[in-house]
Formats: C-alpha cells, sequence, structure tokens
C-alpha cells in the first residue's frame, strides 16, 4: 500500500466525520471538511469518494448551523418584550 493510498483514506475518513460532526457542532463539521479537502494526493477511489464527502459535509455544516440561528433568533424573539 502506497502513501497515496492513505492519504485518500484520510480523505474519506475527514468526510465521514465532517458530516457527523455536522449535526452535533457545525463549526467542527466546517473544519473537517476543509481539512480534508486540503489533503491533495494522487486520484483513487478514496480520494474521489473523499471529496464528495468532504463537500457534502460543508454544505449540511453551514445548513445546520443557519438552521439553528434561524431557531434561536425565533425563540429569543419571542422572550423579548416588545
Amino acid at each position: 500500500m502506497e502513501f497515496s493510498d492513505f492519504m485518500g483514506t484520510g480523505k474519506y475518513i475527514l468526510g465521514v466525520f465532517s458530516i457527523i460532526s455536522a449535526f452535533f457542532s457545525p463549526i467542527q463539521g466546517i473544519l473537517f471538511g476543509l481539512f480534508g479537502l486540503m489533503i491533495e494526493r494522487e486520484n483513487n477511489s478514496y480520494t474521489k469518494k473523499g471529496k464528495k464527502l468532504n463537500i457534502i459535509g460543508i454544505v449540511l455544516s453551514i445548513i445546520v448551523w443557519g438552521v439553528t440561528w434561524l431557531v434561536y433568533g425565533t425563540i429569543l424573539k419571542g422572550l423579548v418584550p416588545a
């Protein structure tokens, strides 16, 4: 197994972590996704799948973060007297 295979696997794993952490900590999901995209090595099956997973994780993290802020904003708006 070559070093580039390990880097492709690392990119894949960071993509999976990015998607999982998007629901618990969106900022961490964005960071995992960005770190996974920064790993550039030869194109193999893990590298291509990992790139897709990292992009999905980043987009999902941004959506969850935005929805969280909308929900918190709505709740706080109802608590503050006019």
